[in-house]
This record gives structure tokens, sequence and C-alpha cells, in this order.
């Protein structure tokens, strides 16, 4: 799934406001930069540097937002530290 994509659907899921979602944006093509100029990295490494995300993330959402997005990742990813399926 692209950045575009990924984004896309945040919005539309948490009703991001359009500031929300160009801050976003960025931090989500970060992100993809950052995982892919480091090359092969071990499944803590990612873990890790997507828990970063998460963080940032949920610091520009509201309350209500940041109840969705939680439950978003857990259903991503199944509550578990285990990346993804």
């Amino acid at each position: 799934m692209s950045v575009e994509q990924q984004v896309s659907n945040l919005k539309k899921e948490l009703n991001l406001t359009d500031k929300q979602t160009e801050k976003i944006m960025v931090l989500y093509t970060d992100f993809k930069k950052k995982m892919k100029s480091a090359g092969e990295k071990s499944r803590e490494q990612i873990n890790s540097k997507r828990k970063e995300l998460e963080k940032q993330v949920q610091a520009l959402l509201t309350d209500e937002q940041k109840k969705t997005y939680q439950k978003m990742q857990t259903k991503r990813y199944g509550g578990k530290e285990k990346g993804r399926r």
C-alpha cells in the first residue's frame, strides 16, 4: 500500500483535518524513506521505528482520534509486538 493510500485511509477513518493530513503525509513519507534506505533491518528495529511513527502521529491527533487510531493499530497488528501478519 502506498503512502498516499495509507494516509487517505487514515483521513477517512479519523476524519483528519487538511493540516493533520499534510503533517501525517510527511511523517509516513519520511518513515518509508528511512525503511528503504536502511536496507535489511531486524524485526525489532522495524517495530521500534513503527512505534516511533505511531507516537508522532498520535501527537497530532485529538483524544477521540487517538482512540480510533489505537483501535486501528490493535486490529492491524493484533495487539502484539510482532509486526505485520
